[in-house]
């Protein structure tokens, strides 16, 4: 007996000379192997005290996709069933991420939904068709969740009614995405998404601070805005961007009326169809003194375009966007164009005619109130990035070449997301018809 006591007495003071490391530093640990799955899945079973971080980063993202269509695959009245069942992993998630289900029923979604306290972004993606069976979308919703932080509404079928009532569940949602998809033939009787019907529909009781519409049919846009006044009422910031669909500047003018909090504007880019129907609308140019900002409290602007073919193209857009009346309070105009580099071709202009062009657009941007800065990016069309130094650097040099008055006043930043031009960077063209050595 005394041997067994005398162990257990050296144990014991063995543990308690070992040096602990603290649960902060293991937290901060187990948060670096965010986004490996089999890491998490090993040290949440190392010891209890790892178990609710390690969950808390496995779970923090939930995503469902039947791409295959595959009859074997969870069906998402199992998962409801899991979650209801499984609060401490439902507590974890805060992004739902649902997409390619042929057939989601709304009190199904609703019913994940009510099992997921903590949720804070949603995404309905690509191909899910949700449906309504049981009618529950015609009844204003039992319980009501906490806000969210995003909402995002992609490529989805679903009916006025149905879109609606999801929306009612939250009091708030700051950011909102709409998607459409705009490969589906326009105007087809039987697709859901092309009108917005506020038949029967008690107008949101929603706060959105950004709105961003992707390729929507302008008829739900305005519908949509119109008979929910209080979501017009607190947007913020407004993006507009179109591919196969076009915004004549005046239906959009005059759907901004109705956004009186509105202070940062974005429309584009402006894809090689919808400029053409820009062009059909205003032969004459000067489509963008429609919107008649001057109205509102805009404290950025921005347009932006896809080019087809010559950095030349450019003095078109800016010249249109430039005829805008911006209101007194603007800070910053942004110009942002989006074309594969490889297309692209930076050689100064050489014309007579085109350097008064430039010259004249760079007066005419001097002209506007000193306090307001301009800033022009060139981003991956493909990806919606900023590109490389090596594609950076020329294009700057062109920026400044062509609008030497505002550069010298330092009020034009070209792409300020991308570092500083190193020593010995090229600054010429690089396409390769100017510099055929350089590119690799």
């Amino acid at each position: 007996m005394d041997d067994q006591v005398s162990g257990e007495i050296i144990r014991v003071a063995m543990e308690d000379a070992t040096p602990t490391i603290p649960v902060e530093i293991w937290d901060l640990i187990l948060d670096e192997l965010s986004g490996d799955t089999s890491s998490l899945k090993n040290c949440s079973l190392v010891c209890k005290a790892w178990t609710p971080k390690s969950q808390r980063c496995l779970f923090d993202v939930l995503t469902y996709s039947n791409h295959w269509h595959d009859p074997d695959s969870l069906h998402l009245d199992d998962l409801a069933s899991f979650i209801s069942a499984s609060p401490h992993i439902a507590q974890y998630i805060r992004t739902l991420e649902l997409c390619w289900c042929k057939q989601l029923q709304l009190s199904t979604l609703l019913s994940i939904l009510s099992c997921l306290p903590y949720l804070r972004n949603l995404e309905l993606g690509d191909r899910l068709h949700l449906l309504d069976d049981h009618g529950v979308a015609s009844s204003p919703p039992t319980r009501r969740m906490g806000p969210l932080e995003s909402f995002c509404l992609s490529s989805s079928e679903a009916t006025s009614a149905v879109f609606h009532h999801i929306l009612s569940l939250f009091p708030s949602i700051p950011r909102v995405t709409l998607k459409y998809r705009y490969w589906v033939e326009r105007g087809r009787s039987d697709d859901p998404w092309y009108l917005y019907s506020s038949s029967g529909l008690i107008p949101l009781d929603l706060e959105v601070d950004t709105l961003s519409i992707h390729n929507v049919p302008w008829e739900m846009i305005s519908a949509m805005l119109h008979h929910n006044s209080t979501m017009a009422k607190t947007i913020t910031s407004l993006r507009l961007r179109m591919v196969h669909e076009y915004y004549s500047p005046a239906r959009v003018g005059a759907l901004l009326v109705k956004l009186p909090s509105l202070r940062h504007l974005q429309l584009g880019p402006y894809f090689p169809t919808p400029m053409d129907e820009l062009r059909a609308e205003y032969p004459e140019g000067r489509a963008f003194k429609d919107l008649k900002l001057a109205r509102f409290p805009l404290e950025t602007v921005e347009f932006s375009f896809c080019l087809k073919d010559h950095a030349t193209e450019m003095l078109e857009h800016f010249q249109l966007f430039m005829d805008a009346d911006f209101p007194t309070c603007v800070r910053e105009v942004r110009f942002s164009f989006f074309m594969p580099p490889h297309y692209w071709c930076f050689a100064l202009p050489k014309s007579p005619g085109e350097l008064a062009s430039w010259a004249q657009l760079d007066r005419k941007m001097l002209n506007i109130p000193s306090h307001v800065r301009f800033r022009v990016a060139y981003v991956d069309g493909d990806r919606e990035r900023f590109l490389t130094q090596k594609t950076v650097s020329p294009f700057r040099a062109f920026c400044e070449g062509v609008l030497p008055g505002i550069t010298a006043k330092g009020r034009l930043s070209v792409l300020t997301e991308a570092p500083a031009v190193p020593h010995g960077a090229p600054r010429g063209c690089m396409c390769s018809s100017c510099a055929p050595a350089e590119r690799t």
